[in-house]
């Protein structure tokens, strides 16, 4: 590993290369560790929310799932529920 860079890049870097079974939680450590990481660590920058502009339906949807659910659906067997919103006319 060379650099300072953060933990998933280096994980990133390490996929297929190398694997150990603590390999996440040590290069983890590895950062918090490095002194040149935490100064050089960017910092997230906290902004105001912003609205959401929507000019015309099917512009922008947004999209989330349930989790299986119990029991399934007899008919189907369907154990998971998809959800779809228009943004622009809330329809669902």
């Amino acid at each position: 590993m060379h650099g300072h860079f953060a933990h998933a890049i280096i994980l990133d870097q390490l996929v297929g290369n190398s694997y150990w079974l603590t390999r996440i939680q040590d290069v983890k450590n590895y950062c918090l560790s490095c002194p040149s990481c935490q100064r050089n660590a960017s910092r997230g920058v906290s902004t105001t929310l912003q609205p959401i502009v929507k000019f015309s339906p099917m512009e922008m949807m947004g999209m989330s799932y349930i989790e299986p659910i119990s029991p399934a659906s007899s008919l189907t067997s369907a154990a998971y529920i998809i959800i779809a919103v228009d943004y622009f006319t809330q329809f669902s």
